[in-house]
């Protein structure tokens, strides 16, 4: 007997290791009942593990390594998922991402046969710099049913006058796990916390950061994760001792490192557009456990953390250090935890809309 026709798509441009976020879409469609296949980029060549039918196209590639020569992988991607949807001819699409513009270069197609009929999630900043690609951005957000974004910055880069729904990057399992875990405290020591992987672009946001307490006993600088070999070094030669390293963690390991931190570190720096853009999941981890977070100047995070009432700005003015134990010694827990149900409040009303969109006939 032949297999169910499903007529719901996800389209995927990456691994998931990359795109979490498409467990949330998982998640709904499964609670629903919604039978759904996934086409996805399998760059890595990974094993996925996924509730939905996957059909694969794989095709080795490196995300973001900033060569010109994947883009005639975009155009072969997208080729192959049009295929794929007009061999299907399912009812619903769902587009994570635009990287790799797969929609966007099918956006003819779409037009003709989907308009009305897709979802667009977008949660980066990607080749926005060209016309070309805004032009196409722009018509097909035009024919999408709705299109969320992660973070109010992306609005500086999206056509305007549309309605964008904001659909927050809430890791709810592991808030749970580190909400659940319980609190250990260490008195007379605050303690900063970088906790996840310490990619290179962010090394030098953090070697000011060690620079700035350095050896001051009232702080304890740590970082829970990989890549914080580089630091560890930078602290060794330069003599700074009121620091913590620990490597590689488990998923399910967070809360305990969420329960040894006061204050999490969210120094990532503002030379690339998506990091003046987005907002961190962090962002949620600090609101949901009323924890302060460490900013950085002229980003989206630091607007959207001063407005909660839970982000510090940490730039290198004499000082510093004095005028964040004033800030945080007046720091308002509960503000923040209003400030998450608000976040909750937002999600709840996108999966609404997408439990309409995958439930009527449109």
């Amino acid at each position: 007997m032949a297999a169910k026709q499903n007529k719901i798509c996800i389209i995927l441009p990456c691994n998931t290791v990359w795109a979490p976020y498409y467990f949330k879409y998982e998640k709904m469609l499964t609670d629903n009942g919604s039978g759904f296949d996934v086409i996805l980029w399998n760059r890595s060549g990974e094993q996925e593990k996924l509730k939905g039918r996957l059909i694969e196209y794989r095709m080795p590639d490196k995300t973001n390594n900033g060569k010109w020569t994947k883009f005639w992988k975009f155009f072969s991607f997208a080729a192959f998922v049009q295929r794929e949807i007009r061999h299907r001819k399912y009812e619903k699409l769902i587009f994570l991402g635009t990287y790799g513009g797969n929609a966007l270069l099918i956006n003819r197609f779409l037009k003709k046969n989907y308009a009305g009929r897709c979802w667009l999630d977008i949660r980066d900043y990607t080749y926005e710099w060209m016309g070309i690609f805004r032009k196409l951005e722009k018509e097909t957000i035009d024919n999408a049913f709705c299109t969320v974004i992660s973070s109010g910055g992306f609005r500086k880069i999206l056509p305007e006058n549309r309605q964008y729904l904001l659909f927050h990057n809430i890791d709810e399992e592991s808030i749970r796990l580190a909400s659940a875990a319980e609190t250990v405290r260490e008195d007379g020591v605050i303690r900063i916390s970088f906790i996840g992987n310490m990619g290179k672009q962010y090394v030098a946001e953090n070697k000011k950061l060690l620079d700035l307490f350095a050896n001051d006993e009232r702080f304890l600088m740590q970082y829970f994760g990989t890549g914080n070999d580089v630091l560890k070094q930078y602290c060794k030669d330069r003599g700074i001792q009121n620091t913590l390293f620990e490597g590689r963690f488990e998923r399910k390991d967070i809360g305990k490192f969420y329960a040894r931190t006061d204050v999490i570190n969210n120094l990532y720096g503002n030379h690339e557009k998506n990091l003046q853009l987005a907002l961190s999941n962090k962002l949620y981890f600090s609101l949901a456990l009323g924890k302060p977070i460490l900013v950085c100047k002229n980003t989206y995070m630091q607007k959207a953390a001063v407005k909660a009432g839970n982000g510090f700005v940490i730039d290198d003015t004499d000082g510093i250090r004095e005028q964040f134990l004033g800030w945080y010694n007046s720091f308002d827990a509960e503000k923040c935890k209003k400030a998450y149900t608000h976040c909750l409040k937002q999600n709840e009303k996108v999966r609404e809309v997408f439990l309409y969109f995958i439930r009527e006939k449109l």
